[in-house]
């Protein structure tokens, strides 16, 4: 192919892009490809960040509307339509219903929680993570005619380039689907157990965990001071027995059978670094291990790592943060 034509799903938040997402625009912008961005749930003022981000084509549908079952024969039929090259979206929770159905639906290869993707003379070059994160593997995908791969990429995984100009001007069009009001789907929902200002987990780009050797679910204030040192892009997490005994709500948990974050920064407070919850964090590009343990596995996957009582070292910390700050 001459020019490889890429139609990107963007997700959004509180009518604002998903950092995730414009990774995904800025990665295939810089691999010189044709972007076409789906932005479902967004109205027209939502998509600026899109148009400035790079996008030649910007497709819009303000219904917020999140049944899966309903949006896949419209969102195939686009497909259809705009006969990419290859489908990219994050590997969120709401793409790993829909883009399955859609994949089944048109009968296209799919691959989740991707690492990497290039094209490469013939073929689609895919990594992927084994085994709980223990090794990453490539394979080749050829192309068949008219059959674009539809793969969901890892948060944060690619486009940690600078934003892309783009000379031309976007060409923008509002989508008049008549999605139907949602059947047999039901939407589950939880009551929050908290409010919080903070970016979700998969979206920040500082995130500070707390594991057992937090002691107690009062000290993960301890961790809050910290991240309001640090600034509003901080998250805080949780490792998998810190959750389990309450401490914390669920959705706060970082690993396997958690959410996978891949931030610029990765602060470990009391973690002993089981496999499990390194598979959900080890792909951050700097890992801060602190723990009374000097033997604690996680100090072998850290760039640095301190050995101490975390009670003494976070106050320390939060201190000179604090007086930083003022000056």
């Amino acid at each position: 192919m001459s020019q490889v034509k890429a139609l990107i799903s963007v997700d959004f938040l509180n009518q604002q892009a998903k950092s995730s997402s414009l990774d995904l625009l800025s990665f295939a912008l810089h691999q010189n490809w044709q972007v076409c961005a789906l932005c479902l749930g967004a109205n027209k003022e939502a998509i600026e960040t899109v148009k400035k981000q790079g996008a030649q084509e910007i497709f819009f549908h303000p219904d917020k509307a999140s049944n899966p079952q309903n949006l896949t024969p419209f969102v195939s039929g686009f497909i259809k339509e705009q006969k990419p090259n290859v489908i990219l979206a994050s590997s969120s929770s709401k793409n790993l219903e829909l883009f399955p159905r859609v994949a089944f639906r048109l009968k296209l290869p799919f691959l989740s929680d991707c690492l990497d993707l290039q094209w490469q003379k013939d073929s689609w070059i895919i990594e992927k993570s084994f085994y709980a994160g223990k090794c990453q593997a490539r394979s080749h995908l050829n192309v068949l005619p008219d059959t674009p791969p539809v793969v969901l990429i890892r948060p944060h995984q690619v486009g940690q380039q600078e934003a892309f100009t783009n000379s031309k001007d976007s060409s923008v069009t509002e989508l008049t689907w008549n999605i139907p009001e949602s059947t047999n789907y039901k939407l589950v929902r939880t009551k929050k157990t908290q409010k919080s200002k903070r970016p979700e987990l998969t979206e920040a780009q500082i995130i500070i965990s707390g594991g057992r050797g937090m002691q107690s679910p009062e000290n993960f204030k301890l961790l809050e001071d910290l991240a309001n040192c640090l600034g509003p892009e901080v998250s805080v997490g949780a490792s998998r027995a810190v959750t389990d005994a309450g401490w914390v709500p669920h959705s706060m948990q970082v690993g396997q059978t958690g959410k996978t974050v891949s931030p610029q920064l990765y602060i470990a407070c009391g973690i002993s670094g089981a496999i499990q919850h390194l598979a959900g964090m080890n792909r951050s590009r700097i890992i801060v291990a602190i723990n009374n343990d000097p033997s604690a596995p996680l100090f072998q996957k850290s760039h640095y790592g301190l050995v101490g009582d975390l009670f003494k070292i976070i106050p320390c910390l939060i201190k000179e943060l604090k007086q930083q700050n003022k000056n």
